[in-house]
């Protein structure tokens, strides 16, 4: 109570106190402190934790979702990135569990795909590397691709499978790597390339081995399937696709592609035989022109 005007005692109103007799007025409650909403009060009382209240405030107010206070808070404080309150009245706050992240105070949001969060209290999610993948909501981790895949992005939802003629033997790869001269890989995926029959030989990144290798030719049946030959002995065979060349006193009608078995003896000895570097025969060879219109000769 305090003196008013130095005849009557009057009660201090809610919100205010005082200690002990006044001869002027009450004194004000400070902020984070209260009466609740008594009168006569000779001492105020601090605000709970989850709550907090201005000056002369009569009562406490309930911190909102997203925010927190310890005791006799004069405001409440939001929460820090990567951590949350879902209610009223929070005195703390809660980390995101890992897979999640707080994009607000007053919730956890699950990773998307392609992402991930391995640690708790984070305010985003990691994106996958190129080579691994997530592919579910809420990843705590990424996976490396498989053997035979590869993912070249970041943020994969899922890995590529090797295309033919490529492969690749380790896991979390970003690409795929071309089988070898001589090796091929027929089907998608594959781990490894194989190594080309007997006979047969093929160029880097290919799926089938479809040319011959040095000392046979490609030779074709009436169906059109393709068989690698040995070389008959009087020609020279540089492998892949090229036809069989005429040694030295030999002769082939050129006029056709496959020609391989007939190959026939000069009668008089003009047959020059011919090399893999001559020009002039692989041109002839391969456009069925002429001889004379292509040699000039």
């Amino acid at each position: 109570e305090y003196n008013y005007n130095n005849t009557d005692c009057v009660e201090c109103e809610s919100g205010k106190y005082a200690p002990q007799a006044l001869t002027d007025s009450c004194l004000t409650c400070s902020a984070g402190f209260h009466t609740n909403t008594k009168t006569k009060a000779t001492s105020c009382l601090a605000c709970d934790v989850g709550t907090y209240s201005n000056a002369t405030s009569l009562n406490c107010t309930f911190c909102s979702p997203g925010t927190f206070s310890s005791s006799a808070a004069s405001t409440c404080s939001a929460c820090a990135s990567g951590f949350v309150s879902t209610v009223f009245g929070a005195s703390t706050c809660t980390a995101c569990s890992a897979g999640t992240y707080s994009s607000s105070a007053s919730n956890c949001t699950q990773c998307v795909l392609g992402k991930y969060q391995g640690s708790t209290g984070q305010a985003s999610c990691v994106v996958c590397p190129v080579g691994e993948y997530a592919s579910g909501e809420g990843s705590t981790s990424c996976s490396a691709c498989d053997t035979g895949k590869y993912t070249a992005n970041t943020s994969s939802l899922s890995c590529e499978s090797c295309a033919q003629g490529k492969y690749q033997g380790s896991t979390g790869q970003s690409a795929c790597i071309d089988c070898a001269a001589g090796t091929y890989a027929s089907n998608q995926g594959a781990v490894l390339c194989d190594n080309c029959a007997l006979a047969y030989d093929s160029t880097v990144g290919s799926p089938w081995c479809l040319i011959a290798t040095t000392g046979y030719f490609l030779s074709y049946d009436q169906s059109g399937n393709v068989t690698s030959s040995t070389c008959p002995a009087v020609a020279s065979c540089y492998g892949a696709d090229y036809a069989p060349a005429p040694k030295k006193g030999y002769w082939v009608d050129r006029s056709s592609y496959s020609y391989a078995s007939d190959i026939y003896a000069c009668p008089r000895d003009t047959c020059k035989g011919t090399t893999s570097s001559d020009t002039c025969w692989e041109v002839a060879m391969y456009t069925n022109q002429s001889i004379v219109s292509v040699c000039n000769t």
